[in-house]
């Protein structure tokens, strides 16, 4: 930050912000005509150009597990992290079983990281877990803070239940609760104009059919127990996983140590001997 200068800043927005590498969602009570006016008066003098042509190294799952502690000496908790990248496309056929997957897993209050974390356990306030759609790559994400002294059972925990995930058929009552809810909760965000608006731009931007959210409830009318059984199989990855935990190391390390070699790194990211 302190080797940015002003004109630094201004060769990346004269590089970025490009009118032929945006979008714009209008979402309100006007007519086509009176958009198109407004969007003339205020963006048609901004000029079209080339912008570098981005490539990206797909980010690296690993082969077994691996645990990092990042070592904060006056935390009286740990946050601990689950997570690996996956192959994960917005809009694609995987998309909406894999999200009723997910909640089963860990999406709200109702689901099984949180009831055996925080109900059964008492390790925490709450224990999640996400699915992260994108066109380069998604991500797969299990997450909690916990006091030191349960910082390795609550590790346990969370790994246990991934792996029930891929070995259990999901319950009758599992499957409707969630579907209910997630039908609930789209139904409800169609009040929101933001989020109608985010639903056109993702239609553009990742070339979703048009008619993407108009079925979306019936998709998910549709997912069954056998597609969340093969979202598991395919998305939950408990044998290759990034654990990665902040807290007090004097407390946690011995613990952790149990699942396999950990790898320490102070605050500041430095690796530690």
């Amino acid at each position: 930050m302190a080797n940015s200068t002003r004109e630094d800043c201004r060769k990346y927005y004269e590089t970025w912000f490009r009118p032929n590498i945006s979008y714009l969602v209008v979402v309100g009570d006007l007519s086509l005509a009176e958009t198109k006016k407004l969007v003339s008066s205020y963006f048609g003098k901004w000029k079209k150009a080339e912008t570098p042509k981005q490539e990206f190294a797909p980010a690296l799952q690993p082969e077994k597990t691996q645990i990092v502690m990042v070592d904060k000496d006056d935390a009286v908790q740990s946050v601990i992290q689950v997570g690996y990248p996956i192959t994960y496309t917005p809009g694609s056929p995987d998309a909406i079983p894999a999200s009723v997957m997910n909640f089963v897993l860990g999406g709200g209050a109702s689901s099984r990281l949180f009831m055996n974390l925080r109900e059964d356990k008492a390790y925490t306030y709450g224990a999640y877990s996400s699915l992260s759609s994108d066109e380069y790559m998604g991500r797969f994400g299990a997450s909690a803070s916990v006091r030191n002294a349960v910082t390795d059972s609550a590790v346990q925990e969370i790994m246990a239940e991934m792996k029930k995930m891929r070995e259990d058929t999901v319950s009758t009552n599992e499957l409707a609760r969630t579907k209910n809810y997630l039908m609930g909760s789209f139904a409800r965000s169609l009040e929101d104009k933001q989020t109608v608006g985010n639903f056109a731009l993702n239609i553009e931007r990742y070339k979703l059919p048009k008619d993407y959210y108009q079925n979306y409830l019936k998709n998910l009318e549709a997912v069954n127990k056998v597609d969340v059984g093969k979202m598991a199989q395919k998305y939950i990855l408990p044998e290759q996983a990034y654990i990665i935990v902040v807290g007090k190391k004097s407390e946690t390390a011995q613990g952790l140590e149990r699942f396999g070699e950990v790898i320490y790194y102070d605050k500041w990211g430095k690796k530690m001997e």
